[in-house]
């Protein structure tokens, strides 16, 4: 059996978390519930930001920032969390379902020192889990009902004809412990959350229980909160993306990432350039920014548009794709180009370049399964500074 290889809860904070919260006693059983109705349409698709707090006997730790994501491609809804957790490190979930009732799909996980795939069908939950070092272990469990994912929970809460007395019990496939549970929970109330004007959904989700404050006006989600015990659990907290600063001052440059990028060096054997490059990705982006110096005869020869040019064609040439929506751009007074190139499979790049003479600056967000939202590619993108004064 496939056993801790996932916590059951919403916010997949990391593995080491499922010891923690799996000691949550589950909540009273009884009440009075109803057959889901859910409907894609109720909710925004959006790119939400959230802080993540660990609170331990009245002490609150920050652990990092979380961006949510929900696009509609055709009759699905994908959801895209990424979670910079500080203590493990860069973290993302895929969940697909379908749009129209968000029956589930399929799901991909990508973690530290796990990755693995679920595949949600009539029949049953396949699929496979892979630790770091190890084998894959395959999935494939025989189901005589549909199943909901319970890492989409609070999808499916937001999804739901919220309104006082409403109740839901429904059975969902938790995989890092190989069986069928039950999704549980109703409306306890409202408050106002930084003025906004808020359900509150109070369940349990495999044994960890789970409070939900939700917008009435959006069904956005303005705050979660997972309790191991009182006092001990996780709280996510709407919030400004926590971007990381980056400033670097041999490259002349800022720019803002999701997480601390990881820096790293290439020399090319033939031209002698070297290239310098930073960088934060998961399994479904890529976050980057790199620059190089050229020489001063090649400029000469190119000029500026020339550079820009060749530049952009050897892009297109690395990652043999379409490019599309190209376009003048200026950096600081520089001269750039904006471009988004498609690769087949799915794979997008929306790439911004910068010239400050003699120096070729590229970022670029790299996308997989459908192009970034506008909002998380204009935020990254437009982060990107040249330092005043650079020549």
């Amino acid at each position: 059996m496939l056993r801790r290889m996932r916590p059951a809860a919403l916010m997949r904070a990391s593995l080491s978390w499922v010891a923690l919260l799996a000691i949550l006693p589950a909540l009273t059983r009884g009440q009075a519930t109803e057959s889901p109705r859910f409907d894609g349409r109720r909710l925004r698709l959006v790119v939400d930001s959230f802080n993540k707090y660990f609170i331990y006997n009245g002490d609150t730790l920050y652990q990092g920032g979380v961006l949510d994501e929900l696009r509609a491609q055709g009759q699905r809804l994908t959801r895209i969390w990424l979670d910079a957790d500080r203590s493990f490190g860069p973290l993302a979930d895929t969940i697909v379902s379908s749009f129209r009732d968000l029956r589930p799909l399929e799901n991909r996980m990508h973690f530290p020192n796990i990755t693995g795939q679920e595949f949600f069908q009539w029949t049953g939950v396949t699929g496979w889990m892979r630790r770091e070092h190890g084998d894959s272990t395959p999935l494939d469990v025989p189901l005589r009902r549909l199943v909901y994912d319970p890492a989409n929970f609070d999808v499916l809460v937001r999804a739901s004809d919220l309104r006082e007395g409403f109740a839901i019990d429904i059975p969902a496939f938790e995989v890092s412990k190989n069986r069928v549970i039950n999704l549980r929970g109703k409306v306890t109330g409202s408050a106002t959350v930084d003025g906004h004007s808020c359900w509150v959904f109070t369940g349990d989700n495999g044994g960890v229980t789970v409070t939900f404050w939700i917008e009435k006006e959006t069904r956005g989600m303005r705050r979660m909160l997972l309790e191991a015990s009182p006092g001990r659990g996780l709280l996510i907290v709407a919030g400004d993306p926590t971007w990381r600063e980056l400033h670097s001052d041999e490259g002349g440059f800022s720019a803002q990432f999701p997480a601390e990028p990881r820096y790293s060096e290439r020399v090319d054997s033939v031209s002698g350039l070297r290239f310098h490059r930073f960088r934060v990705e998961n399994s479904v982006f890529a976050f980057f920014v790199g620059y190089v110096d050229y020489l001063p005869d090649e400029i000469g020869r190119r000029g500026t548009r020339g550079m820009l040019n060749a530049d952009r064609d050897a892009f297109l040439r690395a990652v043999k794709g379409q490019i599309s929506n190209e376009h003048d751009v200026i950096c600081g007074g520089h001269p750039g180009r904006g471009f988004v190139v498609r690769k087949e499979g799915g794979e997008w790049h929306s790439v911004k370049l910068c010239f400050a003479n003699p120096r070729m600056y590229v970022a670029s967000l790299n996308s997989i399964g459908g192009p970034a939202s506008d909002e998380l590619v204009l935020h990254f993108l437009n982060s990107f500074r040249i330092v005043s004064g650079r020549n």
